[in-house]
């Protein structure tokens, strides 16, 4: 007998294609356009952080937290 989740029943999950999601990214995105590091990823982190800061004017903050960091990982742009 399966047990009864408390919020609902469970659903299973769609069958996942791992190299799918890789291969429409490399398909629609340049090469210099793409996350190569974590400093990349943090300059794409206080993007995403920029633009919360219309809705809530504090994520300012964790904007200039990621510029800190990609900064300190290496990549000064």
């Amino acid at each position: 007998m399966q047990k009864q989740h408390l919020f609902g029943t469970s659903v299973p999950a769609p069958a996942s294609h791992p190299g799918r999601s890789e291969s429409l990214i490399e398909r629609f995105l340049p090469e210099e356009v793409r996350v190569k590091n974590r400093s990349d990823y943090y300059y794409v982190a206080a993007i995403g952080a920029v633009c919360a800061t219309l809705i809530f004017p504090p994520m300012i903050v964790a904007a200039i937290f990621c510029v800190a960091r990609a900064r300190k990982e290496g990549g000064t742009r």
